[in-house]
């Protein structure tokens, strides 16, 4: 709902004392986990100094302006906050109202930001349909129904590697034609209505297209099909992330990893699965099932994991806060001695190498596992993937 006094997390907003725990994990040590707070060092810039804008906004003090959305989109929705906050402030919430909010007051941060809310209204923030032809097309009968996302749909990033690995495990699967955008970037970008009619319009066509799971390639698409979509509608078909899913895969014997060339790895937490799906355990069961990957852990990791820095469309709207951000985790990443930065995000892949220069290999988890398994020669005049059953679930 729009910024309110309705709103669940109101009576949140008013309990906040200021303790700054949404800027620091819970260890003694205290490791920063907000980089908006360690960019900026003003409380205003925190999960909490968001909130007292919010309420100072539903008190008539703060007017929307200029300022006040700097504060708001400085943000990279991490949810790092929230994971901390004592109270349990729903601190993604309110800061997605507050953008709301400030949006519709008729503000806009810079002219990439406009440019972007005008191409997500359209279909995608990419400004690029999912170009269905390079995708086999989902029929019903497919085990399996492969949300693309606009990013993937649009760039490609980890689609050789995702064919590879459904081939070696038996599994058919295809996407649906004119695939939409799951909507996330409407709600982070501050436009919630748009967002609500793009959801129950994606419920309607999930829930008619006759798939029993739908496989979600980036973390933010599954945050927003199994999290987002709850207040809009109900969506009859499983989401399922693409770490939980490979997961499955491996622990039902349908995937069988090579050796490979040895390397020690570092995880990179997604903070949408870390945090916002609690699925940081299935990526690290993967990497240790690899023969020759040793993993190494980062200072901080799973809902004490840093921001890789492109959060909430960060690197396009806010690129000073995206950079600070992608290069302090990639020096944490430095400091473990590992080879390659793993992680299962796009959005994190892009933005880690970019910090790293090529100074130390970043990998996608989709992309590590395509290369140690074996794809079964097809059979002879069969074109379709051989099914095998169904994936547990």
């Amino acid at each position: 709902m729009p910024l309110s006094r309705d709103a669940d997390y109101v009576s949140y907003l008013y309990t906040c004392n200021r303790c700054r725990s949404c800027a620091a994990d819970a260890t003694p040590e205290r490791r920063p986990v907000c980089p908006s707070y360690e960019r900026f060092g003003f409380f205003a810039y925190s999960g909490g100094g968001k909130g007292y804008v919010a309420q100072g906004i539903l008190e008539g003090k703060v007017k929307p302006s200029a300022e006040a959305l700097e504060v708001a989109m400085n943000c990279l929705l991490c949810d790092a906050c929230g994971s901390f906050c004592p109270p349990g402030f729903d601190t993604r919430a309110f800061i997605r109202d507050l953008r709301d909010h400030l949006v519709g007051s008729g503000l806009t941060l810079n002219e990439k930001h406009r440019e972007l809310l005008d191409l997500a209204r359209s279909g995608s923030p990419w400004g690029e349909k999912v170009e269905i032809a390079k995708f086999p097309a989902f029929t019903g009968g497919e085990e399996l129904l492969v949300f693309a996302g606009c990013r993937e749909g649009a760039r490609g990033e980890v689609r050789a590697a995702l064919e590879r690995i459904l081939a070696a495990a038996g599994v058919s699967w295809g996407i649906l034609e004119n695939e939409p955008c799951c909507g996330a970037p409407l709600l982070d970008l501050g436009d919630r209505a748009g967002f609500e009619r793009l959801a129950a319009r994606n419920i309607e066509l999930f829930n008619a297209s006759g798939a029993a799971r739908v496989l979600t390639l980036c973390p933010h698409c599954a945050a927003a099909l199994t999290q987002d979509y709850f207040p809009v509608g109900e969506l009859g078909v499983e989401a399922v992330s693409l770490p939980r899913l490979l997961a499955e895969l491996l622990e039902a014997g349908r995937l069988a990893p090579a050796a490979g060339k040895s390397f020690r790895a570092t995880f990179h937490d997604p903070c949408r699965l870390a945090r916002t799906l609690e699925e940081g355990e299935e990526s690290r069961t993967i990497l240790d099932a690899l023969p020759g990957v040793a993993r190494v852990e980062m200072d901080r990791s799973g809902k004490s994991s840093w921001c890789c820095g492109s959060g909430a469309w960060a690197a396009e709207i806010v690129p000073d806060l995206s950079r600070f951000t992608a290069r302090q985790r990639v020096a944490e990443a430095g400091k473990t001695g590992a080879d390659c930065i793993v992680t299962a995000c796009s959005y994190c892949t892009a933005s880690l190498r970019q910090a790293a220069g090529g100074r130390l290999r970043v990998a996608h988890l989709a992309e590590v596992l395509a290369d140690r398994v074996t794809v079964p020669k097809p059979k002879k005049g069969k074109a379709r993937l051989r099914r095998t059953g169904s994936i547990p679930g």
